[in-house]
């Protein structure tokens, strides 16, 4: 039964029983009635007794445990986050300019493998590849150089060479006019005649006829001629020339040339069984008149029989040819070894093989750079795509093979083709291109692929794009760099520095000497296709290759006399591709040369920009550099002699832009704790210390009077020892008083009623009435308060010290400082109580009031942590006579001390881990002691002068004195 009902039920009883009595007897009545009240009243009492004091004990427990809530809470994170073991790390070094351009575009790179020198590697990038091409090319390129006359000019030189060449007469068509027997090229004709006679049954005078008979080399190579179109070995312009084809056909080291064009059997019995007057045979053999029986007794005794038999006797004849020709016996009878040189046109051959050589030189050139184009990423404005599959061109005994360019995702759509000029102009365009160019560079640089989809890419933003917080960082700040037109200022203009400067210039000069010739390659590819378009230079490219070729395996039609001409003809080996190979490296040059020059179309190589002075520089940073739409990077001052020349000790300064400058009270933390300070390395990601690699060695170089390219320098930091990892105390710092004060909100506003209710109900004032004294009151107050948070204050102690959230600190400091600020917070609670003279009222201001005296302290943490300000000491002791901004305070350093593993200590109470901080766990002790006296005093003082409405007498303002 509740104590409620309780009541009531001994109330109804004992009203019962008075009236019971009255209807007895009457004398009796008044005596029962009379013993009746007490018994009631002794009841009703011990009723409301055992009610309220179960009442209290429940709320006394929900004020001492409530605080606690919080910190179980934060117990519970601690078990969730306890501190890690951290191994001693190794950093990676850091390239700067002079460690080269690969290495610095590799550093961009997300991961990599570190060796034992801390140097990242990239096992699958081909940088290496990439470096051997770049090589091959500046050593044996020559499209570029000052002294080549115009790609236009030679490609017309050499398609004249080539026409006046193949369109002359030659000479040696004199040594062809006059015939020879066919006998007397053979090499055993008596062996062939008797083959004649018993092989095929000719009669001995057909058989000496036919050796004896002349041949019209002319007539030989008009009925051939038609014959030759089938081989793609021979040129149809290579039969103009009769005896450098006579020789080419019989001398021919490849056998089916020679069979499958004059000795086949099928070409022997179309030239015999021909009927008719004007018959092949009879042109192709001159035979007198009165010999003609016997030529025609030839044809009857071949040609007859059915197709089976004469392709069988042809057959023989056709295989006895090829054997008893003999080709040298041929050059002796045209007397060749007789010709002059200028028999051939030597001047014009010997101005051919040059041109040759030339062509040889800049195809050779197209397929270095269509090899280094192939590694490079594919232009964002290419028109023509390169070829799916390898490619393989051979120049010569220098053969090379590509695979194709395997980087997804960096070609763009048809329609991104054509506005090049008008989208360069969008900065999300130039976005979208040096995303795609790093994209197709990872492959190289990285050895990883990237893929960029098109939707992430439009949303221009890096997180979309897959990039890693790394990548994001240094390419966002890259691309702001390049697109904002920036420039690093330097003073003495017209001096020895200008030097200096040309030194220092010389990786951007590269880089715009890139752009230059991208763009100068794109006219000379415009050149070359429309070239090997027409189709007529490559016609006779195809005829020198044969003519050429022929030459080479007959030295003896050029003059021995003539050593260089036959030593340069002898040793050339010229391989020529053909159009579609060579129109496909063009295609992959012109894709990359396009989209280097989209991406640079926006990028300022023009870096250096310089002043006669220093106060020239600093007036046209703050007042024109913005007009000009340029970012001042960077200022480097010179001090120089009066001449302008640079002393033997150089002193100069950098003055770089603050947005790239960290502050210097920002460069370490005011307070030491355990692991590396490797978050910032501003001066080296702002540049500054880039700047100052590129000042040092440009002044090197321009002292010793040439390049010093070894060693290049990097920047690493040192290693750090294992450590412990404690991120979880980070937050005590913070988070520890403002639990305290959430907590004990509560508390605060029930202490604040339970004293304003007393003197609302005017029980304060009975009291008094009665000869208590006000001292002894509030001495209770205090006591009954202090009773109850002691109770909290000793579980907190234990929670936070066992717990494992202060693990380093002397637990009977952490009850001391919990101790001390107790007592702060019950006089506070004083001090609110003599303000109101409503209970609900107080106790809603009070814990209003309670809550915001913790702002001082946020505003105070706020400007030492992330405005970097210093606040003095005594401005901490101002904030401080706010009880929870001295609480705030002291926690801060129970946080700072467990950071550093060693906790607060009796030997640290009175120190400060923050360097240059006065204020300490002692000091704010102290604070809170002179806050709970303070609160003391303010509340007797107020409470005499404005004790409320009718609530005692007042005393004057002054009644101390």
């Amino acid at each position: 039964m509740s104590p409620l009902l309780l009541t009531i039920t001994l109330g109804a009883q004992c009203g019962d029983l008075s009236v019971g009595t009255k209807r007895g007897q009457r004398g009796l009545s008044s005596t029962s009635k009379a013993q009746s009240f007490p018994t009631c009243a002794h009841l009703t009492t011990l009723s409301l007794f055992l009610s309220l004091s179960l009442l209290v004990q429940w709320v006394l427990a929900f004020e001492i445990f409530i605080p606690l809530v919080l910190f179980f809470i934060l117990l519970g994170l601690r078990q969730k986050k306890p501190a890690i073991p951290v191994k001693e790390a190794y950093y990676s070094a850091a390239p700067l300019t002079s460690a080269g351009i690969i290495p610095i575009m590799q550093s961009l790179c997300p991961d990599g493998q570190r060796d034992e020198f801390g140097f990242l590697q990239y096992k699958n990038s081909t940088v290496t590849q990439l470096l051997e091409r770049i090589s091959e090319v500046v050593e044996q390129n020559h499209l570029f150089t000052s002294d080549r006359p115009g790609l236009g000019e030679e490609l017309e030189s050499l398609q004249q060479h080539l026409e006046s060449l193949s369109s002359a007469q030659s000479p040696l068509e004199s040594h062809f006019n006059t015939s020879f027997t066919v006998g007397s090229i053979l090499k055993n004709q008596s062996v062939f005649q008797q083959f004649l006679v018993r092989n095929l049954s000719l009669a001995n005078d057909t058989a000496s006829l036919l050796l004896s008979s002349p041949v019209n080399l002319k007539e030989v190579r008009l009925h051939t001629h038609t014959h030759t179109r089938t081989h793609t070995h021979i040129s149809a312009l290579y039969v103009r020339d009769t005896g450098v084809y006579f020789i080419f056909i019989l001398g021919h080291s490849d056998n089916s040339i020679r069979e499958g064009i004059l000795l086949t059997g099928s070409v022997l019995e179309g030239i015999t069984c021909e009927e008719g007057s004007n018959s092949e045979l009879g042109k192709i053999l001159l035979v007198p008149e009165e010999q003609q029986s016997a030529l025609q007794a030839y044809r009857s005794a071949m040609c007859r029989g059915g197709p089976a038999q004469r392709a069988e006797r042809f057959g023989q004849i056709s295989q006895e040819l090829r054997d008893q020709i003999d080709t040298q016996n041929v050059i002796e009878k045209l007397r060749l070894e007789q010709a002059n040189a200028s028999g051939l046109p030597s001047a014009h051959l010997g101005a051919l093989l040059k041109d040759l050589a030339d062509v040889e030189r800049l195809l050779r050139d197209v397929d270095l750079l269509s090899g280094l184009a192939r590694l490079l990423p594919k232009g964002a404005c290419a028109g023509h795509q390169p070829p799916p599959v390898t490619n393989t061109s051979t120049f010569g005994s220098n053969t090379t093979t590509w695979g194709p360019n395997t980087t997804e995702g960096s070609s763009t759509t048809d329609g991104e083709d054509g506005g090049v000029g008008s989208e360069a102009e969008n900065p999300r365009t130039q976005f979208s291109a040096f995303v795609q160019l790093w994209a197709g560079l990872q492959p190289i640089l990285c050895g990883n692929n990237r893929i960029i989809e098109p939707e992430a890419l439009k949303q221009g933003n890096m997180s979309s794009l897959g990039f890693t917080s790394k990548e994001q960082r240094n390419l966002g700040l890259l691309v702001h760099l390049m697109t904002t037109n920036p420039k690093i200022l330097y003073s003495p203009i017209g001096s020895q520095v200008d030097k200096v400067i040309q030194k220092a210039n010389e990786t951007f000069a590269f880089v715009g000497n890139v752009t230059h010739y991208a763009r100068l390659w794109l006219n000379i590819s415009s050149e070359l296709r429309t070239f090997l378009e027409e189709g007529k230079l490559n016609s006779h490219l195809a005829w020198l290759q044969q003519f050429t070729s022929d030459l080479r395996r007959h030295p003896e039609l050029l003059n021995a006399s003539n050593s260089e001409l036959m030593q340069s003809l002898l040793e050339g080996n010229f391989s020529l591709p053909n159009t579609t190979t060579l129109l496909e490296q063009l295609d992959t040059i012109d894709n990359a040369a396009c989209g280097w020059t989209s991406f640079m179309s926006k990028v300022s190589v023009d870096i250096f920009k310089g002043f006669p002075d220093e106060e020239s520089i600093v007036n046209y940073t703050l007042n024109q550099a913005y007009h000009d739409n340029v970012s001042v990077f960077a200022s480097v001052i010179f001090q120089t002699k009066k001449d302008g020349s640079l002393p033997p000790h150089v002193m100069y300064k950098i003055r770089q832009n603050s947005s790239f400058t960290e502050k210097t009270n920002e460069i370490r933390r005011a307070y030491w704790r355990p692991g590396p300070n490797n978050g910032g390395k501003f001066y080296f990601l702002y540049g500054f210390v880039w700047i100052q690699d590129m000042m040092e060695r440009a002044i090197i170089n321009t002292f010793v009077g040439h390049d010093v390219v070894e060693p290049g320098n990097y920047v690493q930091m040192f290693p750090y020892p294992c450590y412990t990892r404690d991120d979880f105390l980070f937050v005590i710092e913070h988070m520890m008083p403002l639990c305290m004060v959430i907590s004990w909100v509560y508390s605060v506003a029930m202490m604040i009623q339970h004293i304003v209710a007393e003197k609302e109900h005017r029980l304060k004032e009975v009291m008094k009435m009665m000869g208590l004294n006000n001292a002894v009151h509030w001495v209770a107050w205090f006591i009954t308060g202090f009773v109850q948070l002691s109770i909290s204050v000793t579980a907190l102690t234990a929670i936070l010290k066992y717990g494992r959230v202060l693990l380093h600190s002397d637990p009977f400091i952490i009850w001391l400082f919990l101790t001390i600020y107790a007592v702060a917070t019950i006089m506070f609670c004083f001090l609110v109580s003599v303000i109101y003279s409503k209970a609900k009222l107080a106790s809603a201001c009070g814990g209003i009031i309670y809550f915001l005296s913790y702002v001082p302290y946020m505003y105070v943490a706020i400007r030492e942590e992330v405005a970097h300000d210093k606040i003095t000491a005594f401005e901490k002791c101002i904030a401080s006579l706010m009880s929870t901004t001295a609480f705030g305070l002291g926690s801060k350093y129970f946080a700072l001390y467990e950071v550093a593993g060693v906790g607060i200590q009796w030997r640290t109470i009175n120190q400060s881990p923050v360097e240059g901080d006065d204020f300490n766990l002692l000091l704010s002790m102290v604070m809170l002691i002179i806050d709970a006296t303070v609160y003391g005093v303010l509340t007797w003082y107020i409470e005499a002068v404005h004790p409320g409405f009718c609530y005692g007498c007042k005393f004057q303002q002054d009644f101390p004195s």
